[in-house]
């Protein structure tokens, strides 16, 4: 589950140039819809998921599921006024692992990472977890930071 939740996020292929590093290009998967992301920025999704997909009120929201819901894809950086397309930087070097909430409040270390690149630059980055409630995070590359841009909970 959490491999297709990689490919839910961003169609890509996988490189194997790399030593110790998963990379995958990003490429277009022709079956999937591309929908609006964030200011700027769209993303793919099967078919399938159902959700209002970004929302604009007071900034932008996003939230996608797989039908069953055991996907789901969101996205609100919101403080009691307004909603920012991104949330926190990640800090450089790029930690080994990051430390997030899950949905029952509880701290899960996510340590499995997957690297998003165009030609040779990263342009994103996929921490995640495969403990029994699976949970992700995508920071994506916006004016040339890795921000949070992403959370995946299954």
């Amino acid at each position: 589950m959490i491999i297709l939740a990689i490919f839910l996020l961003i169609g890509c292929k996988k490189s194997d140039n790399e030593k110790d590093v998963n990379y995958y290009d990003l490429i277009t998967i022709n079956d999937w819809a591309t929908i609006d992301f964030k200011t700027n920025y769209t993303i793919q999704v099967p078919n399938g998921f159902v959700g209002p997909g970004m929302v604009i009120f007071e900034g932008n929201t996003f939230f996608k599921s797989s039908v069953d819901n055991k996907i789901q894809l969101s996205a609100g950086y919101c403080n009691g006024l307004f909603c920012s397309d991104f949330g926190d930087s990640i800090k450089n070097p790029i930690p080994a692992s990051i430390h997030v909430m899950n949905n029952y409040s509880k701290m899960v270390t996510l340590s499995q990472i997957e690297y998003f690149r165009q030609n040779t630059e990263t342009t994103g980055i996929f921490y995640y977890s495969q403990d029994d409630t699976a949970n992700g995070r995508l920071y994506w590359k916006d004016n040339g930071t890795l921000k949070d841009a992403l959370k995946y909970s299954g």
